[in-house]
């Protein structure tokens, strides 16, 4: 009777520690099946982050410069994206995502809609319509177009300059 429950414990032992390794072996291929290529790390920039604290300057602004048509342009990953001045580098401007909630005497809620390398698009939605603001890039100029809600379009070209975000901000 000894012997038979010897052999018995020694059954199941075998067949335990059997049932362990497949399991972890289990495990271990499904870890490996399931984990994704981290190589997306290679993939191209966006726009934020190519042009992080870049500064553009407009070259058919007009002198006494509005709204539309800031002098200087910079942009940044975080969370305020663009910032602008209108010229004499005094009283930088910015825009971010979301609910303007006046700022700036700017009402409004921002939306980037494409950021990709050489793109950023951003929409700004009021109550009276949609504003969409188009950059796109070309070496070292920037082009900016503006679709206004009647319609009209403006267009605005800037060339990359030596300053930082700091420097139109200060």
């Amino acid at each position: 009777m000894v012997f038979l429950c010897l052999i018995l414990i020694n059954y199941f032992w075998f067949k335990l520690n059997t049932i362990k390794k497949l399991i972890y072996l289990f495990l271990a291929l499904l870890i490996v099946a399931c984990s994704s290529d981290d190589s997306s790390n290679d993939s191209d920039p966006t726009f934020l982050e190519e042009y992080n604290n870049t500064v553009f300057e407009c070259q058919n602004c007009p002198s006494e410069s509005d709204y539309s048509s800031p002098i200087y342009i910079g942009f940044t990953p975080s969370d305020n994206f663009l910032y602008y001045n209108y010229e004499n580098l005094s009283g930088c401007y910015y825009i971010f995502e979301g609910n303007l909630n006046g700022l700036n005497d700017d009402f409004g809620i921002v939306a980037i809609t494409n950021n990709t390398i050489d793109n950023l698009t951003y929409s700004k939605t009021y109550s009276d319509g949609v504003e969409i603001y188009n950059f796109n890039t070309s070496g070292t100029s920037l082009n900016l177009i503006i679709n206004w809600p009647d319609g009209e379009t403006d267009s605005f070209l800037y060339i990359v300059t030596n300053l930082t975000v700091n420097d139109i901000c200060n």
